[in-house]
This record gives structure tokens, C-alpha cells and sequence, in this order.
């Protein structure tokens, strides 16, 4: 197997690992990364549309070919982010994935479960006595915060956050 047989193999793309660059008790993969985003949209909007579990799918899996750009760089550098959209996009190509296109509402409410899912990851690192997850429970509320939502939609992000605590 060569390198670009390797980058371009889709079932290596969920065992990629998250937060490489931070302290962590538990290692995170894309994989399960994935499966608590859909869990996430589920539990807060129901059944997930099939363009949606589509983009859920295949919205990390370009990280194989590219890496894990840590959350705070990527949003506080847009020309890099497009850069790496793009890189992340030609590797799901290869993979045989799909780009798929979805509506302005749901690409909203998939970026709310992303950081959703960091925000739940960093709790519950603090939970379990890792102090230095604290930036990541705080930055990733703060996002959340900075959504442009509906008042329906930030309601029930808040209030599953709420009823959720870890």
C-alpha cells in the first residue's frame, strides 16, 4: 500500500484522531465524532433529513489526507479555513465520499451540534479532573453563543445543554 492508497481508504478517515494538540484523557476519533453530531441533531430536531446524515458522514473524513486543525486556528483564520475546506474537500473525492450541499438552516444547526459535541467532550474532561479542558468547555460555549439562530433553535440548543449536564 503507497501513501495516497492510504490517504484515499474512507474506513481510515473515522479512526483519525481529535484534539492531538491538547491535553486530553480520552482520544477522540472522527468517528466518534461523527455519531455523537448525528446523536446531537437527533436529540434536539428528531430525524436527522438524508442530505444531513450525508454531510454528517463525510464532513471530517477529509482529515485523514489533511489532519485535525485545532478549532480556535481554523476560526480565527479564514483564509487558512478555506484553504483547508478545500484540501479537506478533494480528499473526500478521493475517498469515493461526497460534498453534498445542504440548506442554509441545516449547515447552521450541523455547526451547532460540532461544537456541541466539543463543548460535551470538554466537560467532560473537566469531570473527570482535567483542569486545561476548561478553554474548551468556555470557547466553545462562547460559539455557541455567537450562532445566528432562530430564537426556536438557539432555545433548544440552550435548553439540551441545560438538561444535559456531564
Amino acid at each position: 500500500m503507497n501513501r495516497e492508497k492510504l490517504l484515499s481508504t474512507a474506513r481510515l478517515a473515522g479512526e483519525v484522531v481529535r484534539y492531538h494538540t491538547w491535553p486530553m484523557h480520552h482520544r477522540q476519533t472522527v468517528g466518534e465524532h461523527t455519531w455523537q453530531c448525528m446523536r446531537i441533531y437527533w436529540q434536539i430536531w428528531g430525524p436527522l433529513p438524508p442530505e444531513l446524515s450525508t454531510y454528517f458522514i463525510w464532513h471530517d473524513a477529509g482529515e485523514l489526507a489533511c489532519g485535525d486543525l485545532p478549532f480556535p486556528v481554523k476560526s480565527r483564520d479564514p483564509e487558512l479555513k478555506a484553504a483547508m475546506d478545500k484540501l479537506e474537500d478533494d480528499a473526500v473525492r478521493r475517498m469515493g465520499g461526497s460534498h453534498v450541499v445542504v440548506t442554509p438552516l441545516l449547515k447552521l444547526r450541523a455547526k451547532a451540534c460540532d461544537l456541541i459535541d466539543m463543548h460535551e467532550c470538554g466537560r467532560i474532561e473537566v469531570a473527570m479532573g482535567n483542569k486545561l479542558a476548561q478553554p474548551i468547555v468556555d470557547d466553545t460555549f462562547a460559539a455557541l453563543e455567537k450562532l445566528t439562530l432562530s430564537p426556536e433553535d438557539g432555545n433548544a440548543i440552550f435548553k439540551y445543554l441545560a438538561e444535559r449536564r456531564i
